[in-house]
């Protein structure tokens, strides 16, 4: 598996995948812990990459360069990183699925009723989860 850090236009993530090519991709958007958060929680990604996803663990803050707390977080950002995978070799453009967990949750689905190249979201909170 390949990792690559992602720090240019403003976006801040890191892209996970294996040279097998072509890949859909998967945005998976932490919570209020910010930062990257699929960055630090290894199992997830690598299943799917194994399993022939490209994963980019993107931060919308608490991060280098993006605001210091979940406020007003602009949606060009996300623009911005959906055209920023769109223009990767072997990524299948304009077929992302979003996974959110917790405050990503929201995220995820906010982002997948407003861009028609969002194709899937899962979305869960830790209120969501059943006993």
């Amino acid at each position: 598996m390949i990792k690559r850090e992602v720090i240019e236009d403003g976006l801040v993530a890191d892209l996970f995948y294996d040279v097998d090519q072509p890949r859909k991709a998967i945005i998976m958007l932490g919570g209020s812990e910010g930062g990257k958060t699929w960055s630090r929680i290894r199992q997830p990604v690598d299943l799917l990459v194994q399993r022939g996803y490209a994963i980019f663990s993107l931060a919308y803050f608490k991060a280098q360069g993006l605001p210091g707390t979940l406020e007003e977080i602009p949606l060009e950002y996300f623009e911005k990183a959906f055209a920023w995978l769109s223009a990767q070799s072997g990524i299948v453009a304009d077929k992302v699925a979003i996974l959110g967990g917790s405050k990503g949750a929201e995220a995820a689905l906010l982002l997948g009723g407003r861009y028609p190249q969002v194709k899937a979201i899962v979305a869960f909170s830790p209120s969501s989860v059943v006993w």
